[in-house]
């Protein structure tokens, strides 16, 4: 796929756009420790991070050169399990 640098891209720039509203929330709630809405509205958009992450894989596994196929998927299950540790970090918290 001639495209395949553009539009990994663009699926990292929307994840990130994700997460930086994520830390937004994040501070929110630091602010407003009794809200729980706002939890659940970090659990959310987290859930739909992680969503983007394996379509990410996914598309990589598919249509990646495989000359760096390894390293980008490598590095994208490492974001993964970052976002998923620091979500059950924040879950877990009493708030």
């Amino acid at each position: 796929m001639d495209d395949f640098g553009a539009i990994y891209d663009r699926m990292s720039a929307n994840y990130s756009a994700i997460v930086n509203m994520m830390g937004v929330i994040y501070s929110q709630i630091q602010n407003n420790s009794g809200n729980s809405q706002l939890l659940d509205t970090l659990q959310e958009l987290g859930d739909i991070a992680k969503g983007m992450l394996q379509s990410q894989i996914s598309f990589t596994e598919t249509y990646c050169k495989d000359s760096i196929k390894d390293s980008l998927v490598s590095n994208l299950i490492d974001r993964y399990d970052t976002l998923q540790y620091e979500l059950n970090k924040t879950n877990g918290r009493t708030l």
